[in-house]
């Protein structure tokens, strides 16, 4: 089986692949490490996307967007290529990140191709996402230096991230799973039902 897990960043994608790679047995590939592998063999025009990371300071909600959709449209290419050595050569395989419904698309009808999306489009999303930069217990916490200023603006464009992802899976007949029912970790539960399912 492959299981493919997106959505958005601090919906649990990390915290579900670990559980799901404890039942299937199966390897984990974070999109993060696969970029970085990528820009070292991609070409300039690849290694410029790949190297996109846009700033909430520099740039507005729609142009952080696009440039996450240009920078994750090409990491696809790469996880495509993953997905289709695995179906080739009959092997598990588990891939987080990244991922966009309509990237995933290609892969919803294959009976051995799982894919499931975690985003958080409920009222409490901001502030869920202030609390945990501000969690010591978190490790590696990228967000821990920002000012509050920062997150909250951080957070909203995160926030618009999940309400496209949660449009795009369902444009894409792709199973979502919103922290705004259940919490988030009831939406990690439920993906992992939907991922276990025979």
């Amino acid at each position: 089986m492959i299981w493919l897990i997106g959505g958005a960043a601090r919906c649990g994608k990390s915290t579900l692949a670990a559980a799901a790679q404890a039942r299937l047995k199966s390897p984990v590939v974070p999109l993060d490490y696969l970029r970085f592998a990528l820009i070292a063999v991609a070409t300039p025009a690849n290694q410029a996307s790949l190297r996109l990371s846009p700033r909430v300071g520099e740039h507005t909600e729609s142009e952080w967007l696009a440039q996450l959709r240009e920078r994750d449209r090409v990491l696809w290419q790469g996880a495509r290529g993953l997905i289709e050595a695995a179906l080739a050569s009959k092997s598990d395989l588990i891939i987080e990140g990244g991922l966009w419904p309509d990237y995933t698309a290609e892969f919803a009808d294959y009976d051995q191709v799982r894919i499931v999306y975690l985003t958080d489009t409920s009222n409490r999303a901001v502030e869920r996402i202030v609390q945990l930069a501000h969690n010591p217990a978190i490790k590696h916490n990228w967000m821990s230096s920002w000012s509050d200023e920062q997150l909250q603006k951080w957070a909203q464009y995160n926030l618009a991230r999940s309400r496209m992802i949660d449009n795009l899976a369902q444009q894409h007949n792709q199973p979502v799973f919103d922290a705004a029912t259940g919490g988030v970790d009831g939406a990690q539960s439920k993906a992992l039902a939907h991922l276990s399912q025979p």
